[in-house]
């Protein structure tokens, strides 16, 4: 994305890298408020970032995280999701946990 001209921010969430924080206490809503404090400083702090066009890619957990930023704030204008889990969390997590005793 990046090399195709556009401006990008990835970051580790809580707990992930150098982030800091404990993510055994985040929720998800906790990682949107993130998210927005992401989107908060392309709007306000980069003049080469309109922000009449700001989009949020979330991958796994994060599209759950994308979705709900998406549905709290009109600062962004359009959400991809990849990979997103199609049920429950707690279905997600029983099967994650089968998959891992198998």
């Amino acid at each position: 994305l990046a090399d195709a001209g556009f401006v990008v921010v990835r970051y580790d969430k809580r707990g992930i890298g150098q982030s800091g924080g404990r993510p055994e206490t985040a929720t998800l809503a906790d990682y949107a408020d993130d998210a927005r404090a992401a989107v908060n400083y392309l709007r306000r702090d980069r003049k080469d970032v309109d922000a009449d066009r700001i989009a949020v890619v979330g991958h796994s957990e994060g599209a759950w995280v994308a979705l709900q930023l998406g549905a709290a704030t009109r600062d962004v204008k359009a959400l991809v999701l990849v990979a997103g889990a199609s049920g429950t969390g707690g279905s997600l997590v029983l099967e994650q946990q089968q998959h891992l005793l198998e």
